[in-house]
């Protein structure tokens, strides 16, 4: 494979190799931006986690590689949180940040997680983000409180006199 890129480059086709070209070719993932999405998950910041998977898109790296990664390391997190994998199995620097993420939440929450996370389809969208993107959205969002921000979004609407209720009273009077 490594040949293959030195070929690529020799015959101009690849004017500079970077490291993501060559995880991509090998298949392997960035962990720093799946450490970081996974955290942006358990925290469920949305807009944190919607930009590591637009940065990783936007520099032309596979996305297939890091919800692979960011998945892997949720189930450890969901194997650790259950007693069923251990931190001592972790390089040093990777058990502090599973630590924090173990600490930070439950069972239901990494279950809901990768349930929809396994459900996302990339492989018809190798070059788009939007199903990922969409999985995060619904991992953030409780269905109970988008239900109930919707309702109140609706009965503002109708509480506030607009123009027409305005002129009625004009017109009453």
């Amino acid at each position: 494979m490594f040949q293959m890129l030195g070929v690529l480059k020799c015959v101009g086709a690849a004017p500079s190799i970077r490291g993501h070209d060559i995880r991509d070719l090998l298949g392997m993932s960035d962990h720093g931006a799946a450490f970081d999405l996974a955290e942006h998950v358990i925290d469920q910041s949305l807009q944190a986690g919607l930009q590591v998977i637009n940065d990783i898109s936007r520099s032309g790296q596979d996305i297939r590689h890091l919800h692979k990664g960011v998945t892997e390391l949720l189930r450890e997190v969901l194997l650790i949180k259950a007693g069923a994998f251990k931190l001592n199995d972790l390089m040093e620097e990777q058990r502090g940040r599973m630590q924090s993420m173990v600490a930070k939440t439950s069972i239901a929450q990494l279950t809901k997680v990768l349930r929809i996370f396994t459900k996302v389809e990339l492989e018809a969208h190798a070059f788009s983000a939007l199903p990922f993107e969409i999985a995060l959205a619904e991992t953030v969002l409780n269905d109970d409180s988008a239900e109930l921000s919707e309702r109140r979004q609706t009965s503002k609407i109708q509480d506030v006199p607009g123009p027409s209720s305005e002129i009625a009273l004009a017109s009453d009077g």
